[in-house]
């Protein structure tokens, strides 16, 4: 089935479909809906297009692509360690990817994320679902930052998903000679963001008497 009409005085024709697999009626039905678009200005062909545009586009913006090019642009700015960076990957893989990896990112709802989060929690992950919260959080503003999705449409902050926080643990000071040498030596030899690794280094002098 076509529908035929005139563009610019030029005759013009849009594919609706083959039969048996589109019926008459609905050739007819589909048609109307054309003419329709042709009667509010516009051009039944381009309005086409764009919408096999914003198809293609979507099927590239899946929520997997856009977490991999952020966590690529993240391991490379935050100076990340290579166990630390493949660390961040792997959750996404394993509790994120499986469930709204293939899913363009404007089309995630929050109830799926949600579902993901608690199926870590469940299991009695806390933890691990707070960073996954975490991680999945930076991959939407990534997003937004890249101009691929709207800010309203950027759902995920720190309280989603309804996650209690993380139970404090404590640990007893170091008093052996020994021990605190070994720590000391392994701050030095600490290689990852260098933020954390000013941090490591500081705290030792934070704790000296005067």
């Amino acid at each position: 089935w076509a529908y035929r009409y005139k563009e610019a005085r030029k005759e013009a024709k849009l594919s609706l479909g083959g039969y048996p697999a589109m019926s008459l009626a609905l050739a007819r039905k589909t048609a109307r809906a054309e003419a329709e678009k042709r009667a509010a200005g516009l051009d039944p062909r381009e309005v086409r297009r764009e919408q096999e545009e914003r198809n293609r586009v979507a099927r590239l913006n899946t929520f997997e692509l856009m977490a991999r090019a952020w966590h690529a642009q993240a391991q490379k700015d935050r100076q990340w360690s290579a166990s630390y960076a493949e660390k961040v990957l792997r959750h996404l893989e394993i509790h994120v990817f499986s469930w709204i990896g293939s899913l363009a990112m404007e089309a995630i709802k929050p109830t799926e994320l949600v579902r993901c989060l608690h199926r870590i929690r469940d299991r009695g992950n806390l933890e691990t679902a707070q960073r996954v919260r975490e991680a999945v959080q930076h991959v939407f503003q990534y997003a937004v930052d890249v101009g691929t999705l709207e800010p309203a449409r950027n759902f995920v902050n720190s309280r989603t998903g309804g996650l209690p926080p993380p139970r404090t643990r404590h640990y007893p000071a170091i008093t052996d000679p020994d021990k605190l040498g070994q720590l000391l030596r392994d701050i030095r030899a600490y290689n990852g963001n260098v933020i954390t690794r000013a941090a490591l280094q500081l705290s030792p002098l934070l704790f000296q008497r005067p």
